[in-house]
């Protein structure tokens, strides 16, 4: 088996706890983050669902097949303890909006500390499989991260060796991306039209802002304002379509299409924020969009770029 590396910054604190609420990271949760990005992403080039789950099953396995690579968790990335939802300089009262699952629930609990580094080794059985791990890695790099509160900015991380230094880059790598997944997809064709019942990059948008500022808390603390601010201009009615639980709505729940991720560029940080569309994201008896559309013209107000996910993906298939 070839064997490869990958070392991950933690650019802001994780929340993962183990059964007795200490930090940890494990490989079962690592892998169901690898395969949201992967579908996200290759749900773009492969219309039928069986399709895609029949390729995802093939490089992650199912239950009646194993696994065409083997993931290791080589390191522990550095913890801290927090009593009272504190944190240095986190603490509740800075983010008691993006935190408020943790509002009664508990006095104490673990983050994995930003800066820290933990190291991933993979083990393929050929390089095809190689390249796309290293190419969701990179993904997830992007957009993504890891353990709770990670849609609101929190568990961002980033390959270490990846670097990126203004948005431009970042718009490049993710068209880099695309197309080692063009590739490996069995359609080569774009469908912008087939609109897909779960989380995916087809007819979504990123908005990007760089402040040209070298401390996360402070961005994070805009972006949760942003959030904030703009929910409270709309009713509960039209607010479910940015996620639930919502109170009022029989505690139902489904996770907010809008993510929110801290990239570090150098010194600096982009603020990145993601629509991921999905037919089953909206109440059947709404079923509007207007919300979120309207979400990304507040952006632009704000100073914030906006790129249409389906442009982007046209130009990198081109």
């Amino acid at each position: 088996m070839e064997n490869k590396k990958y070392v991950f910054n933690v650019i802001t604190p994780i929340i993962m706890m183990g059964a007795e609420r200490n930090s940890e990271l494990r490989v079962l949760s690592i892998k169901g983050v690898i395969r949201f990005w992967f579908r996200a992403l290759m749900g773009c080039f492969i219309d039928n669902t069986k399709d895609l789950y029949t390729l995802e099953s093939d490089i992650f396995g199912n239950t009646e097949k194993k696994s065409n690579f083997i993931l290791k968790l080589n390191s522990i990335p550095e913890t801290k303890k927090i009593k009272n939802i504190e944190y240095e300089n986190i603490d509740y009262e800075n983010f008691k909006y993006f935190l408020f699952p943790y509002r009664q629930r508990r006095n104490e609990i673990q983050w994995i500390k930003e800066g820290s580094n933990f190291e991933i080794e993979c083990f393929f059985k050929n390089n095809i499989y190689e390249k796309i791990i290293n190419e969701t890695f990179e993904l997830i790099s992007l957009f993504g991260g890891f353990g709770a509160r990670n849609r609101r900015g929190f568990g961002s991380v980033c390959l270490k060796k990846l670097e990126i230094l203004n948005e431009n880059g970042f718009i490049n790598k993710f068209k880099e991306i695309i197309k080692i997944y063009k590739n490996y997809s069995s359609n080569k064709n774009l469908n912008i039209d087939k609109q897909k019942d779960y989380s995916c990059f087809l007819n979504g948008k990123i908005a990007i802002l760089d402040k040209n500022n070298d401390d996360y808390i402070e961005q994070m603390k805009f972006i949760q304002k942003v959030w904030q601010d703009y929910r409270r201009t709309n009713p509960l009615s039209e607010r479910i379509n940015l996620g639930l639980p919502i109170i009022g709505y029989n505690n139902e729940r489904r996770a907010s299409p809008i993510i929110f991720k801290i990239f570090k560029k150098g010194d600096n940080y982009l603020i990145i924020i993601l629509f991921l569309n999905s037919t089953k994201l909206l109440e059947k008896k709404y079923m509007d969009k207007t919300i979120i559309d309207e979400f990304f013209k507040y952006l632009e107000d704000k100073s914030f770029y906006i790129y249409d996910i389906n442009t982007i993906l046209r130009e990198a298939c081109r």
